[in-house]
């Protein structure tokens, strides 16, 4: 949760400074969601059985995701961390799960 929080707060700040850098994708809210990405992380950490390699695959998949040289570059603000989390952490959960025979997609 932290290292989302840390990636946000820095390109908060690049967004107030250059707002039409980055065009908006499928990943961005239309407003800044109440809870905080460090809430959000524990709260899905709480409530839930899924190992923390899925959350380390999950970053992993974001920050591929934010590459330059990515095709679908995606720029991770507080407007998308917390769908790009939800939908990378499915990814990773269903790539571990898969992986070791017991999830069937």
């Amino acid at each position: 949760g932290e290292v989302l929080h840390r990636l946000c707060e820095g390109n908060d700040v690049l967004k107030k400074l250059a707002p039409n850098l980055h065009k908006n994708t499928v990943f961005h809210c239309t407003r800044i969601p109440r809870i905080d990405i460090i809430d959000y992380v524990s709260r899905i950490t709480f409530n839930s059985n899924c190992p923390n390699i899925c959350f380390i695959l999950s970053l992993a998949y974001i920050d591929r995701l934010s590459e330059d040289s990515s095709e679908v570059h995606i720029f991770v603000n507080s407007l998308t961390a917390h769908r790009l989390l939800v939908s990378t952490l499915l990814v990773a959960v269903k790539f571990i799960y898969a992986s070791e025979g017991d999830y069937s997609p």
